[in-house]
């Protein structure tokens, strides 16, 4: 199907959607208050492509109210759920629960980019009203037809983002609200796996609430305390039902045998690795080279190591990373004067790079990833 004609279909599909929200309103004008009206209004605004305005708008909604508005869906979910063809499921399913969804999370994150701004980069990892929002609006939006991959989708693009923005309890906590509704979704666990091996290398999450209180009874921030092993051994499970769900995925690979480097299991993370960069390309190859010859110089089998961190090399000329590693295997091999021209070759490409060496993001991973996620996901739902 070509793009225009697909478009085409998703114009007549929305205006559809209108339709049955406003026979459904006219029809049970009684149960529809003025202020569900408006904000179906702002919620419609933004799907038919009025993002500022809408933007603008929702951002004046108070919590309270908002709070209101979720009731009144959850109360039509209930009846939904009770009936298949009736008035309330029409109803139900006719609700713009994707779009609310995108625009809620659209303001949290403009809003936390502010707070971050003015906290001079630091994490700002507290949700707000729209953050709130949009997770509570996820279950009844995976009861709508199509629901379920919409919500796996969008719970997944929103844990990158938050990993990308350093707030890896946080990207956790949406790829576990998403496995509640898709619990065989691969890239949830994947997400999953991610967050805990951040948390694992880092030492870091962002501060909670704890229920400790200061003097004059207001909670104390304070910062969890991490286990390095147990967080470790937690990415390695979600990797492993990441690829119990698709074998394909050769990200959860890679990670699976760089988890397992960690843990101090070599020969398996080697074979791991090893199937990594059988099934890799590109950026996840490159990785796969730099972390299998590690794995190798470890073991003793510099050889082996020379061989993928040139491989990595060859990829990515440009490599620091790279030619430090293949530089220093080389000398270990007694090979000096080869390792210092290695290195000084590396070291001139200093201050030319086009890109950023994937090794570097390979912990946080990068805010335009879980962009373009989103983006598809508003193209698509945005009808």
């Amino acid at each position: 199907m070509s793009r225009r004609r697909a478009r085409c279909l998703n114009i007549r599909r929305g205006a559809a959607v209108l339709l049955v929200l406003a026979i459904a309103e006219v029809s049970t004008a009684q149960m529809v208050t003025v202020q569900e009206r408006a904000y179906w209004g702002v919620v419609t605004q933004y799907a038919r492509g009025d993002r500022g305005t809408a933007l603008a708008d929702i951002g004046a909604w108070a919590e309270k109210d908002l709070g209101r508005i979720l009731k009144s869906v959850e109360d039509l979910e209930k009846s939904a759920r009770r009936c298949a063809g009736c008035e309330e499921r029409l109803r139900f399913d006719a609700l713009p629960l994707r779009a609310a969804i995108l625009l809620h999370a659209e303001r949290d994150r403009a809003d936390r980019a502010d707070r971050m701004q003015a906290n001079e980069g630091r994490a700002e990892c507290a949700a707000n009203a729209h953050g709130r929002m949009s997770e509570r609006l996820l279950a009844p939006a995976a009861l709508q037809p199509g629901g379920v991959p919409f919500a796996a989708r969008f719970a997944a693009a929103t844990s990158l983002h938050l990993r990308s923005v350093l707030c890896f309890l946080s990207g956790r906590n949406w790829a576990e609200a998403g496995l509640k509704l898709a619990p065989r979704d691969a890239m949830l666990h994947l997400a999953d796996g991610l967050a805990s091996e951040t948390i694992a290398v880092t030492g870091f999450v962002e501060p909670n609430l704890r229920l400790v209180r200061d003097t004059r009874g207001r909670p104390i921030s304070g910062y969890p305390d991490v286990k390095p092993k147990e967080e470790l051994n937690r990415a390695l499970r979600a990797f492993d039902e990441a690829l119990a769900s698709n074998p394909k995925l050769s990200e959860a690979r890679l990670r699976a045998g760089r988890v397992l480097w960690r843990l101090g299991r070599g020969q398996e993370a080697q074979a791991s690795l090893r199937q990594a960069a059988i099934e890799s390309e590109g950026a996840l190859l490159y990785l796969a080279h730099l972390f299998l010859g590690q794995c190798l110089e470890d073991d003793g089998d510099l050889e082996g190591a020379i061989d993928h961190y040139a491989k990595a090399l060859a990829m990515r000329p440009d490599s620091q990373i790279g030619a430090v590693a293949l530089a220093h295997a080389h000398s270990r091999r007694g090979e000096s004067e080869k390792g210092r021209e290695i290195l000084d070759k590396g070291l001139s490409h200093s201050g030319r790079r086009q890109t950023v060496d994937p090794y570097w993001n390979y912990l946080m991973g990068l805010t335009s990833l879980a962009e373009v996620l989103i983006e598809d996901l508003r193209t698509e739902s945005l009808k």
